[in-house]
């Protein structure tokens, strides 16, 4: 007999569960469910530290990070729109901080490999539909780079 993990919703998760654009288009799902999956897997790990909801301040102060980046990491968990928070996602370098800071917090290393993986997906998705990319990232979208540049 196969037991079942229960499902652990983030606050952020629960917010994104049901939403859809309906155009049709394949990449905007695709693109749309890789999105959800990395919000709710950073989510799971703010939220294993801050408890739900938190601020981007509570965020810089209980991971030790610099402010920007627990600005940007709280627009990919709570921004209202989950396309348009996932241009905050950071650059691989600065993910890579991200890790250090929650390892040290006592963040499981499961959680940790979980989002790899859903940032992982996301990439390998949108580099999918790359000719879609200036839909989904318009004018500020650099692929050298592979990052959304602010």
């Amino acid at each position: 007999m196969a037991t079942h993990k229960p499902v652990i919703k983030t606050t952020a998760a629960a917010r994104d569960e049901g939403r859809g654009d309906g155009n049709g288009e394949a990449f905007a799902g695709d693109v749309r469910a890789a999105v959800v999956s990395v919000r709710r897997r950073l989510g799971a790990v703010v939220e294993a530290v801050c408890g739900g909801s938190p601020r981007a301040q509570d965020i810089t102060d209980r991971f030790g990070v610099y402010r920007k980046l627990g600005w940007q990491i709280w627009n990919v968990v709570y921004g209202d729109d989950p396309l348009a928070a996932i241009r905050h996602l950071p650059n691989a370098r600065t993910l890579k901080v991200w890790n250090e800071a929650a390892s040290k917090q006592g963040v499981d290393a499961r959680l940790l490999q979980r989002l790899d993986e859903a940032i992982a997906t996301f990439h390998q998705s949108a580099d999918a539909h790359a000719d879609d990319r200036e839909m989904l990232f318009p004018a500020q979208w650099d692929p050298k780079l592979g990052i959304h540049v602010t």
